[in-house]
């Protein structure tokens, strides 16, 4: 992606026939296997796994949309962003303490 800015925008930019629905079919190629995978973590660490398929949603839009944000941001280094984008989810993945 980031050796190749340009093409990434040309590909995940879609077109105008494009639904809403048809990029929600699209999109649940991704968040099939993540909400399993957040289902089974989530149980084995004693957390309601029910929040896994919109988790799967929300993670799977934050980073389309801080990747297409990152590709106008030249300056910021991939690894920064990196950083913070991995301190989020799993501050957040953690859910409270027992």
């Amino acid at each position: 992606m980031a050796e190749h800015r340009e093409l990434f925008l040309y590909v995940t930019g879609g077109n105008t026939e494009q639904t809403a629905i048809g990029r929600l079919s699209l999109a649940e190629r991704s968040t099939t296997p993540l909400a399993k995978t957040l289902a089974f973590w989530r149980k084995s660490q004693g957390h309601d796994p029910k929040v896994a398929e919109a988790w799967s949603f929300g993670i799977v839009g934050m980073l389309q949309m801080i990747s297409v944000w990152w590709i106008t941001q030249p300056e910021r280094a991939v690894d920064e962003v990196a950083s913070q984008i991995s301190d989020l989810m799993w501050n957040g993945l953690q859910g409270p303490r027992k």
